[in-house]
C-alpha cells in the first residue's frame, strides 16, 4: 500500500467531505461547519478530530477520528447540548444499522483519498466549499487569546478560513472555536 501525503488540514477536509456525502445518501441533509463539525438542521451530529507527530520538516503520522451521533435520541444528551446536537436516526426517523453506515463512509473516504493523492486539494476544496454551512455567514472566532469577527468567505488552499471583517480585510483562520454571529 503507496502512503499518503496528506497534511492534517486536507485529512480534515477530506474526512469531513466524505461524511457529508455519507449523511446526505441516507436522508440527512449535512452541511460542514469550518473547520470539523457536520451539522443537520443547524445541529451537531457530528465531529472530526486529528491529531498529530511531527517535526518541524516531516509528519510521522496523523490521526483521524470521527464522532458520529447515529442512534441516539434527544434525552441522551445532556440537557445544555439538547437544542445543539441531534443524532442521525432522529433526523431520518429511522435506526441506522453501524456497519452499513461504517462501509458506505469507508467508501467515501476511500475515493476522496484516492482524489487528494491523484488531484491534490482542489476538488477536496471544492466539495467542501459545496457543503459548506459556514460560507457567506457572519462568524465570530476566538482564535489565541482574539476575537476575530466578519463574514466567512472563503476557504484557502490549506483550508483555511478566510474572514472579511468590518473593515473590508481579509483575515486567515488556521484555527479557533467559531460560533455564527447574530
Amino acid at each position: 500500500m503507496r502512503a499518503l501525503r496528506l497534511l492534517p488540514a486536507a485529512g480534515l477536509m477530506v474526512a469531513a467531505v466524505a461524511l457529508a456525502q455519507t449523511l446526505n445518501e441516507i436522508g440527512a441533509s449535512a452541511r460542514i461547519k469550518w473547520p470539523n463539525d457536520l451539522q443537520v438542521e443547524g445541529r451537531k451530529v457530528a465531529g472530526i478530530l486529528t491529531e498529530l507527530s511531527a517535526d518541524p520538516d516531516q509528519i510521522h503520522f496523523a490521526i483521524l477520528g470521527l464522532g458520529i451521533n447515529l442512534n441516539g435520541g434527544r434525552s441522551d444528551f445532556p440537557p445544555e447540548l439538547q437544542a445543539s446536537a441531534t443524532s442521525v436516526s432522529e433526523v431520518v426517523g429511522r435506526t441506522i444499522p453501524r456497519a452499513p453506515f461504517a462501509a458506505r463512509l469507508w467508501k467515501h473516504l476511500e475515493r476522496w483519498l484516492r482524489t487528494h493523492a491523484e488531484q491534490g486539494f482542489p476538488p477536496v476544496r471544492a466539495a467542501w466549499k459545496r457543503a459548506a454551512a459556514t460560507l457567506g455567514k457572519k462568524v465570530r472566532i476566538q482564535e489565541e487569546g482574539r476575537l476575530i469577527e466578519g463574514t466567512a468567505v472563503d476557504i484557502d488552499d490549506s483550508g483555511a478560513l478566510l474572514v472579511e471583517n468590518a473593515r473590508g480585510q481579509i483575515e486567515r483562520v488556521v484555527a479557533g472555536d467559531l460560533e455564527q454571529a447574530p
